[in-house]
């Protein structure tokens, strides 16, 4: 059970830190101009992006409960303090992902894909992103509170 338990640190250690890479590749695409050396692609390819469909929610969720708070440096210090600095670090990185994806990320790559000519639309686009992410950070959100009625 511990191997079982090492294995699954390494793969957190792995997989968010490079997850953490490609949400920033995506949320500055468009903004900057993104190097595009071979080691860089690969360290920071879209598909990395995969592990945000069970971490977003989850976090929602957890933000919602009042369990975690959406603060990174509040959450490093909560856990850290509880089960180690690598557990602490390991859950900053995860919710600084879910933190840039909930205010972020969504509004610049639909913003990467527009016509420049749209400002206004990308502008709505950024606003409604970012209050929507807020919505979700807050503890016992409607939003929550519809699921769980249903």
């Amino acid at each position: 059970m511990h191997y079982l338990w090492n294995m699954w640190d390494a793969a957190s250690w792995i997989v968010m830190p490079l997850t953490f890479l490609s949400t920033i590749k995506l949320s500055v695409k468009g903004l900057v101009k993104v190097p595009e050396h071979r080691i860089i692609r690969v360290l920071s390819h879209e598909g990395w992006c995969i592990a945000i469909v069970t971490v977003i929610p989850w976090h929602i969720i957890a933000f919602a409960r009042g369990e975690i708070s959406p603060l990174p440096w509040k959450v490093f210090s909560d856990i850290s303090a509880v089960q180690g600095i690598k557990t602490g670090f390991t859950a900053m990185v995860i919710v600084c992902i879910v933190d840039i994806w909930l205010l972020w990320t969504p509004a610049q790559m639909y913003a990467d894909r527009v016509h420049p000519s749209d400002r206004e639309k990308v502008k709505f686009a950024r606003i409604i992103n970012g209050l929507a992410g807020l919505l979700l950070f807050t503890p016992n959100n409607p939003v929550f509170k519809l699921l769980q009625f249903i």
